[in-house]
């Protein structure tokens, strides 16, 4: 089965679920404000986004890819709580067994996500300010970080080492352990997906 198929499948049962999923109520535990639609808004990588029985739908009704609306859907269902812990690990770190699969998947992301921000730093750094992101100072040895949420209480951090004679230049996304309460592993791997996709379209428009 292929992993778009995977996506798909997973994205319709979260849709059949979110008929009869108390959307309001949910909204108000996780602090988030409910339309009279009975719509929540999920704000995701510094856009809005609209959660119903319904289906999820963008504000500017932009279309909504089945990643992203399987990642928003997932968040609102899985009624997050929690604080942050103020330190940030690899994706990896958050489950007992990584499937080898999903593995694979994070370091092929991590790759692309360098070459962007080697190729064109400058709008690597736009883009990540345009999805909310603020310096988080430097990092080791040259190093440079970046604070974001791509999901409301769910903190990241994003770092990159720049290559020079005896090193490659490195780019990581990490998240703070509190990210699993908000999202179950296998949707936090495709939030990953989505940031890299997000981000690369960014930077491309700079």
């Amino acid at each position: 089965m292929s992993e778009d198929l995977d996506h798909e499948i997973i994205y319709r049962n979260l849709l059949e679920r979110l008929r009869t999923f108390p959307i309001a109520a949910t909204a108000g535990e996780m602090g988030l404000n409910c339309r009279d639609t009975g719509q929540a808004e999920i704000p995701m990588l510094g856009s809005l986004y609209l959660v119903g029985q319904n289906g999820v739908s963008h504000v500017d009704e932009a279309p909504v890819s089945t990643m992203q609306g399987l990642v928003l859907a997932g968040y609102l269902m899985r009624r997050g709580a929690g604080r942050p812990t103020g330190s940030y690990v690899p994706l990896g770190h958050l489950t007992e067994r990584v499937p080898g699969k999903i593995s694979h998947a994070v370091v092929k992301l991590e790759a692309r996500l360098t070459r962007i921000a080697d190729n064109n730093p400058q709008a690597f750094a736009l883009a990540l300010e345009s999805m909310g992101a603020r310096p988080g100072g430097e990092v080791g040895s040259g190093g440079h970080s970046w604070l974001i949420e791509p999901l409301p209480k769910l903190p990241a951090q994003v770092v990159f080492y720049p290559g020079d004679d005896e090193f490659p230049a490195t780019c990581r996304l990490l998240y703070d352990p509190v990210a699993i309460n908000f999202l179950e592993f296998n949707h936090l791997s495709t939030l990953t997906t989505v940031f890299v996709d997000t981000v690369a379209a960014l930077a491309i428009s700079r």
